[in-house]
């Protein structure tokens, strides 16, 4: 099967590993993939970098010139299956595609992913595919209420390497940000964005520290609310005991170091830090919101993380607490988490998942 895998964003995101686990799967299991992307983004770079065959889209993405380019892309490769990861890339897609045959008419099967939580402002683009692929069931949810009909709508979580934590060192991480041997660390690994809910988790952590003074809060992650976030901190009197670490290559040190990871996002498509956590065999305190329940709580309701109510700080507090006082509990649910993780969210069951969707057209 000969796959096309649109890509327009600059910078390596969640989308854009998932998309890269894809690639290499596709590849292994012999399926013939090539990658148009945006010129100097970084996946057009890394996907260079690991021999991939890649045309670099130059100047608008959405624009006519890229479209004539994956147009003529089209004509000579003549995909089986177009995948776009991104909203531009579905644009870009449905503007090379224009006038050609439909799936099963001689034309490529077309397929969007949606990883997004928030509402369709346009619904027409995803109509013009034959699958919408949604990263959890609250994505799909959101779809249907924008109007998109069941049909369309497929049900893939991402997933990730269970291995790539393995390589972080609990005391090297502990090291770094110069803890004390039975100091408690709690982490998350997030973007500085509105949508992941730093604001009341820093709120909660004024709580958190009356009854555990000695814990540490680190915030590892860059982004625009850095400086926002860093007054809050300082109005809120917590000094040292929260930190903004900014951007790390060494989270897996970090995720090895910590006794709790945390993700307060009330507007989660799924979250794969998360997942991350829960191969790393760490707790996980999370927002009952979006798609991150659906890594916490099982189809039988049991949950293996604490779920707070989003956006509320106090509730959030109220799970910290309890996590950070009961290690046995955290041990007995970060446990049950890594059972979790892998019978659901490897990267493997993503791609294999995915590549059935394209296969069965």
């Amino acid at each position: 099967m000969k796959i096309l895998l649109l890509s327009t964003e600059r910078g390596w995101h969640g989308g854009e590993e998932q998309l890269r686990l894809l690639v290499e799967a596709a590849q292994a299991a012999g399926h013939e993939c090539r990658v148009a992307a945006r010129a100097g983004g970084q996946f057009a770079r890394r996907m260079c970098e690991a021999g991939v065959a890649v045309d670099e889209l130059a100047g608008n993405v959405r624009g006519p010139r890229a479209a004539w380019r994956v147009r003529r892309i089209l004509r000579w490769f003549r995909p089986q299956v177009v995948h776009a990861n991104d909203p531009h890339g579905l644009s870009l897609m449905n503007l090379a595609c224009w006038g050609l045959p439909r799936a099963g008419q001689g034309g490529p099967l077309r397929i969007a992913a949606r990883r997004t939580l928030f509402p369709i402002r346009s619904t027409s683009k995803y109509r013009r595919c034959d699958r919408v692929v949604c990263v959890s069931r609250a994505i799909a949810q959101i779809c249907r209420e924008s109007g998109l009909p069941e049909s369309l709508l497929a049900v893939v979580h991402d997933g990730v390497d269970p291995t790539r934590m393995e390589s972080g060192d609990r005391e090297r991480g502990r090291a770094a940000l110069e803890l004390a041997a039975q100091q408690p660390l709690v982490l998350c690994v997030a973007q500085l964005a509105a949508y992941k809910g730093h604001r009341y988790l820093i709120d909660a952590w004024s709580t958190v520290r009356r009854h555990h003074p000695a814990a540490v809060l680190a915030l590892a992650g860059d982004g625009p609310l850095r400086t926002g976030l860093a007054q809050q901190v300082e109005a809120l009197r917590l000094g040292d005991t929260v930190r903004l670490l900014g951007y790390r290559n060494d989270v897996p040190d970090l995720v090895q170091a910590c006794d709790l990871f945390v993700l307060a996002s009330p507007e989660e498509g799924l979250g794969t830090s998360v997942l991350d956590a829960m191969f790393a065999e760490r707790a996980v305190v999370g927002a009952d919101a979006g798609g991150i329940p659906e890594m916490l709580r099982d189809d039988d309701g049991v949950e293996s993380g604490w779920l707070a109510a989003p956006r509320d700080a106090d509730s959030l507090a109220a799970c910290l607490c309890s996590a950070l006082a009961d290690p046995a509990e955290r041990q007995r649910r970060a446990a049950a988490g890594r059972e979790r993780a892998w019978a659901a969210f490897t990267a493997d069951t993503m791609a294999q998942r995915t590549l059935q969707l394209f296969s069965a057209g």
